[in-house]
């Protein structure tokens, strides 16, 4: 048994690691929603006085201000959640010697180019929210003496805002939906990346890993596959980026390398398509 601790226990992904953490070991989950241990990670001497009391072994870390459009348009909070919080953690973590997992994401590549991106490529965010959480990486690696860095994309599950509910629920209100093609990605259920971290975990890995659900596609082909898979029959038009009028600019390509993630754990992940299948079934 060991002792996590699980930032953003409330969120999408954070409530994935406590349940499938909890059976097997001791788990602290902080967020500041209620119902939970309230701890804002920004608030450094209330998080650090928690942490040295609990004192993990693993610290997950979850917690991030992850609406892009919303990080653009306020700078200083995405800085104050992504980046700062993320620093008070690595700190701690160095102090206590724990291992800090830190959930970072596929928009710290610009985009530029026509492959899937692997960790080594060089990393050049064009929105402020992938700077915020490609300024976390940084201080987790300067900051840290031990980190496990994961960089996922397109995540999708239950206690979170995501595209596959997005798209349901547009397809109540609207005879058609206009959707992006000349973006790509690898749509990731959730519950498939905690199980994957968790295996990364127990094998003692450390550094940095692509970990993402099998497969690259558009938005707009992920928007037919949802319909498709769900029986409902509405005509998605493709469109291009210029015309979606949002307020970050995104990569065109975010799809993620996941060789190192495989030769770790001996096989690849299953197919996103596999995944949104179970995550439907789950929600209709």
């Amino acid at each position: 048994m060991s002792r996590f601790l699980v930032t953003g226990a409330g969120g999408m992904l954070g409530s994935v690691f406590c349940r499938q953490l909890k059976d097997k070991n001791e788990i602290y989950g902080i967020d500041i929603k209620p119902g939970f241990i309230e701890i804002d990670i920004a608030e450094k001497q209330v998080l650090w006085d928690f942490i040295k009391k609990t004192k993990p072994e693993v610290i997950v870390h979850t917690a991030a201000y992850t609406d892009v459009d919303g990080c653009e348009l306020d700078p200083k909070k995405a800085h104050k959640i992504n980046a700062i919080g993320t620093k008070n953690l690595a700190e701690a973590c160095k102090d206590i010697g724990a291992l800090m997992v830190y959930i970072s994401t596929d928009y710290v590549f610009d985009g530029e180019k026509d492959k899937p991106y692997t960790e080594i490529d060089l990393s050049n965010p064009i929105n402020v929210y992938g700077k915020s959480k490609l300024q976390g990486e940084e201080y987790v690696k300067n900051s840290c003496g031990r980190f496990l860095i994961i960089r996922s994309s397109g995540l999708f599950g239950k206690n979170g805002r995501n595209f596959v509910d997005t798209i349901l629920k547009l397809a109540a209100l609207k005879e058609d939906l206009k959707v992006v093609d000349d973006q790509r990605a690898c749509p990731t259920y959730v519950d498939d990346l905690a199980k994957a971290v968790i295996k990364l975990v127990s094998l003692k890995k450390e550094g940095i890993y692509h970990v993402a659900n099998s497969g690259v596609c558009s938005w707009y082909e992920f928007a037919e596959k949802i319909l498709k898979i769900s029986g409902i029959k509405k005509e998605v038009i493709p469109i291009k980026t210029d015309k979606s009028a949002r307020a970050a600019r995104r990569p065109k390509m975010s799809a993620l390398c996941c060789d190192k993630y495989v030769e770790a754990a001996g096989k690849p992940m299953r197919h996103g398509r596999e995944a949104l299948k179970d995550y439907l079934k789950e929600i209709c």
